[in-house]
């Protein structure tokens, strides 16, 4: 009978874990991913298309945004990180490959490429520093940088500019404020493509 009794009370338990661990599973909340994704121009651009030679150097993020969570920043300071709405990569390497993405389109050139990418001779090289890239409380995407174009034989002397760049998502959902942040970056992009034809 003890032996019995022993059984009935372990077979008690690992049920009990069973249900438990059911019951979490079905009420976790179930994450969703994010991509950044490149403006019109970039879809209607063709890789047959000639223009400058550009290179992109690694663009520069603040630590904050070294996680896959997304983050929501609050008129006190406070940064929030969202573990149910995730980036799908690294937000860095999203950021750059649309940034690279868009600036061709805008320049209307197949050379467009990140150092170490191309065995192309660029023209001009081009350098970001992000500083703020995240969407407020009230639903505002924010993009601020600081970018530095220069021809490849004076990486040193080129001409740099500071851009704050603001966009209100048309929604509330998490997809609005990820076009709105896709369209900041296709915004900076025509900055620095407007520089480079300048040069």
């Amino acid at each position: 009978m003890k032996s019995i009794r022993l059984f009935s009370v372990v077979g008690g338990y690992v049920v009990s874990l069973w249900v438990f661990a059911a019951l979490i599973s079905g009420c976790s909340p179930s994450v969703r991913y994010y991509s950044l994704q490149p403006g019109g121009d970039a879809a209607a651009f063709s890789a047959e298309n000639r223009g400058p030679v550009v290179e992109v150097r690694a663009i520069a993020f603040p630590e904050y945004l070294n996680n896959p969570q997304m983050v929501t920043r609050s008129a006190g300071g406070e940064v929030r990180v969202d573990e149910k709405h995730r980036w799908v990569e690294d937000l860095g390497v999203n950021f750059q490959r649309v940034f690279v993405q868009d600036l061709a389109a805008k320049l209307g050139s197949s050379g467009v490429f990140v150092s170490g990418g191309s065995d192309l001779t660029p023209r001009h090289v081009v350098a970001v520093e992000v500083a703020q890239f995240d969407v407020s409380e009230g639903g505002t995407a924010t993009l601020s940088a600081r970018y530095t174009v220069s021809t490849a034989s004076r990486p040193e002397g080129g001409a740099s500019s500071t851009v704050v760049l603001r966009s209100d998502t048309t929604g509330a959902g998490k997809e609005a404020r990820v076009a709105a942040l896709s369209s900041l970056v296709d915004q900076l992009a025509t900055r620095v493509a407007s520089q480079v034809l300048g040069e």
